[in-house]
Parts: C-alpha cells; structure tokens; sequence
C-alpha cells in the first residue's frame, strides 16, 4: 500500500497500516477511551446546557458504534466491519425496544398508583386539584405525569384537555386519558369524580395483574427464544474451539456475509415475533 506507514498493535502483534487508516485507528480508540460520559458531554456542549439528554444518548451510541465499526474495518476489513456494524445495529434496536417496553410498563403502574391515591384523596372531600397537589406532595414520582395538568390549571386551561394532552405525550400513560375523561364528566354533570377514578383505578389494577401473570407464565418461553437467538454465536465459539475457523467462512466470503446477515434477520425476527406473542396474550 502507498503513503507512509504506521504501526498498530492488535492483539500484540504489530501490524503495518497506510497513515489514513493509522488516523482512523487513533481515532476510534480515542473515541472508544472517550466513552458514554464523554460522548454525552460533547453532545450537551453542542447542543448547549440544557441540550435534550436523549439527543446526547444517541450521540454517544452513535460515536461508540461507529468508533467499534471503523477500529473493526481496521483490524479485520470491511466485511467484517460491516457485519458488526450490523450486529450493533440490531442489539440496539432489541434492546432499545426492551427499554421502552419496561417504561411504559413502569408508567402504567403510575398510573394506577395515581388513581388510587387522588380516589382517596377525593373521598376525604379535598377539591379535586388540591387533592391532585397533595397526590404528588405524597408520592413524588408522580410529579412528572401530573405537573402539565396542574400547570395548565394554573393559566386556567381546560384540564381534562391537559390530562389527554399528556396521554398522548407519554408511553405507558394512554390511560391518563380516561382520568381527563371522568374530570370532564365530573365537571359536566357533577357526578363523583373520586368513586369514578377509584373504578378506573381498580380496572388498571385488574389488568396490570393479569399482565404480570402473563409474563411470569410467558418467561420460560421467553428464555428460550433468547437461547436459541444465541446459539448462532454458541456454534461459531464451538467451532472456533475445535479448530474449524468458521469466522473465515463467514466473514471472506460472500456466501459466508451471506449467511450471517441472513442469521441476523431470523434473529430479529424471532425475538420481535416472540414480543408480539407477548403483548397479544397481555392484551387478552
């Protein structure tokens, strides 16, 4: 190769590349040294102090992905590169999706503590805003899904708009909605606004149980389709250990690359088809 060389140890061997891709190496472990919490302060300053913290998050993905994609085209080449970059892709998809999943599982809860307690503040006659102040007084972590609806109480909005507003807003939250429809209601005809949250309460409850049951029933299929998404790399690790080399069929040819993209596919869709499983029994 022309251009003046460099020296890069991998796997403490010194291995002669051109100068851009000995830049590219210094480049990607300086990035990788970086890691999440540098990646995250780049984005902040950026994006200035009070950047959104899930813009720098992705940032910091992103910078760690391609610095791990980039060192790997180094080491190994672009097919390799390209399936990791691949792999990486689909792990963090996978398990992104997984994230969101326990969000709006833990939001769901909220809510049902959020009717619960705003039904017993409600039966003590407190007015029903006082009793949605004194709600998050208590429990905190309630604050987040009940602070828009005390603020637009506050500048004399509409708050059943406002609690609808923010059941489109929050994942898990959808039925916050319902909350803005027994205000309405209250509101209108002067019925009970507590013995209806209280009803809607008890009904979220109902369900958030049977979908705990579900899951608990659903686990050990859910392990399963997690070990066999995992014995691909199982079987390469085996045939590595035996002395077969399978990395080299996989990676130097092209029915090799072949075969490996066409093993992430199934992969993925086995877990999201198992997800799916999931959520239609839950929902059952």
């Amino acid at each position: 190769m022309g251009g003046t060389s460099v020296l890069l140890a991998v796997g403490g061997v010194a291995v002669p590349l051109p100068s851009t891709a000995g830049a590219c190496a210094a480049l990607c472990v300086g990035a990788l040294v970086l890691g999440r919490g540098g990646w995250s302060r780049l984005a902040e300053s950026l994006g200035g102090h009070g950047g959104p913290p899930a813009a720098a998050s992705l940032l910091a993905r992103l910078g760690r992905g391609l610095a791990a994609a980039a060192l790997v085209w180094v080491a190994a080449g672009p097919g390799a590169a390209l399936i990791a970059a691949t792999a990486s892709a689909v792990a963090v998809l996978v398990m992104g999706a997984r994230r969101r999943q326990a969000a709006a599982d833990l939001r769901g809860r909220e809510v049902v503590r959020l009717c619960a307690a705003l039904s017993a503040e409600l039966a003590g006659g407190v007015a029903p805003v006082d009793a949605l102040r004194r709600v998050v007084v208590v429990d905190r972590a309630l604050e987040p899904l009940v602070a828009p609806v005390l603020r637009a109480d506050d500048l004399g909005g509409d708050v059943s708009d406002a609690w609808r507003r923010q059941a489109s807003r929050v994942p898990g939250a959808e039925r916050l909605a319902d909350i803005g429809t027994c205000w309405a209601v209250s509101a209108r005809t002067g019925s009970s606004l507590g013995r209806s949250v209280g009803a809607l309460g008890e009904s979220l409850g109902r369900r958030a149980r049977h979908r705990a049951e579900v899951d608990s029933r659903l686990a050990g299929a859910r392990s399963t389709a997690r070990l066999l998404a995992a014995l691909p790399l199982a079987g390469i690790l085996l045939g590595s250990s035996m002395g077969a080399s399978p990395l080299e069929s996989l990676i130097g040819t092209g029915w090799g690359r072949a075969c490996v993209f066409a093993g992430i596919v199934l992969d993925v869709v086995g877990l999201r088809w198992s997800a799916a499983v999931r959520r239609r029994a839950a929902q059952a």
